[in-house]
């Protein structure tokens, strides 16, 4: 996402919390803790005391392999 300033494009960097990660991926939390520990989902990092929260745009590149990942597999099945 970007947003448009008068120094030009910025990214703006926006967090989501587990309960907006599981909605977007549809993965159950015990998932999503599992895929982070076999590296195979991106980390989310501490923003306050007990807090957790993943980058949108990790969240946005993980989905998106993802569909790419299953195109691919489907291609050469056929």
């Amino acid at each position: 996402m970007f947003i448009e300033t008068l120094g030009g494009p910025h990214m703006v960097t926006k967090f989501l919390r587990l309960p907006q990660v599981m909605a977007r991926t549809g993965l159950a939390r015990s998932t999503i803790y599992k895929l982070m520990t076999e590296a195979r989902f991106p980390k989310s990092f501490k923003i306050c005391g007990r807090a957790t929260a993943w980058l949108n745009s990790d969240v946005d590149a993980w989905l998106s392999e993802c569909l790419e990942n299953s195109r691919s597999d489907s291609e050469l099945e056929e």
